[in-house]
């Protein structure tokens, strides 16, 4: 019969070699920098993508966004509510009278708009800091998990 490892090794190993670790810091890393660019506009990351999202269907469904964000429905109902409080964004029924659609308002693409270029900022020195390689690589990770 073995001896058991000692604790302290079944952590290290845990700590290097785990790729959801690695995932979580390296998000918290590149959100820090994202926010910091968009902060200024009152927005945070996650609200920048939600509103890209939305100028880039024009309408779209609430499930629609979830589905392509990864936005579990409370988040995504959460900011929802902030965005249109905000006059950001319109939340209507469609024209079939069924689904719920969302579209941004004048104001909203306009701040979308000015985030869009505080996170081109962002996006070039995060490829900067990865270099091409890296950055291609996290995209295709993602991508690939997702599919």
């Amino acid at each position: 019969m073995s001896a058991e490892r000692p604790i302290h090794e079944l952590a290290d190993e845990m700590a290097s070699a785990c790729l959801a670790g690695h995932a979580r810091l390296l998000s918290r890393l590149l959100t820090n920098r994202y926010e910091a660019t968009v902060a200024p506009l009152g927005l945070t990351i996650a609200r920048v993508l939600l509103l890209g999202a939305v100028a880039k269907h024009g309408k779209v469904t609430p499930s629609v966004l979830a589905e392509q964000l990864g936005f579990d429905p409370s988040t995504l109902s959460r900011n929802f509510k902030m965005l249109r409080s905000e006059g950001l964004i319109d939340m209507a029924h469609a024209s079939d009278g069924g689904h719920t659609v969302v579209s941004l308002t004048p104001q909203g693409e306009s701040l979308f708009r000015q985030a869009n270029e505080r996170w081109r900022v962002a996006q070039r020195e995060a490829e900067a800091a990865l270099g091409s390689r890296l950055s291609a690589s996290v995209r295709a990770a993602a991508r690939k998990l997702r599919d």
